[in-house]
């Protein structure tokens, strides 16, 4: 058995480690209970620090089965390239309506006028949420009323 073996790795100094450890021992053992504590202290973005690589690895890799983990995934948009917030955007929405503890941070992204969030994975993600998305109905009246600004936005309208 090479769980012991990968347990001590839960131990490292580099997060990135601490995180592939807690992912193979989830996947080994088959139950990442007594692991969702590393896997959720993983994938929470570092201070003043960039996401991505490993932790969205292992967060898509998960999806659908580990709901606890989407507000530590959610709290990486902001930090994230455009490449980044699709695949992160795209695991959200194969949580499906699990996924609603993200819409404050889809929200904000969809606020984000400065970025240009990707629409159509942030719309697929909000439409996979459903009804518990309805806060984001606002934001996006208010985008599309102001078309001439965000020509990119009508894969939001429906």
């Amino acid at each position: 058995n090479s769980a012991p073996a990968i347990r001590r790795y839960l131990a490292e100094p580099d997060p990135d480690v601490r995180l592939a450890a807690a992912y193979a021992l989830a996947r080994v053992g088959g139950d990442r209970g007594p692991y969702r504590g590393a896997l959720e202290a993983g994938l929470l973005p570092p201070p003043g620090g960039r996401g991505g690589g490993l932790v969205l690895a292992v967060f898509a890799r998960l999806a659908p089965d580990a709901p606890e983990l989407v507000p530590a995934a959610a709290a990486y948009l902001p930090s994230l390239t455009a490449h980044d917030q699709k695949a992160l955007l795209a695991a959200l929405a194969r949580y499906g309506p699990a996924a609603k503890a993200a819409v404050p941070a889809l929200v904000r992204l969809l606020e984000d006028e400065r970025s240009g969030p990707p629409y159509a994975e942030l719309a697929a993600a909000l439409g996979a949420i459903g009804p518990d998305a309805r806060e984001a109905g606002p934001v996006r009246r208010r985008l599309l009323d102001d078309r001439a600004k965000h020509p990119d936005l009508d894969v939001v309208s429906g």
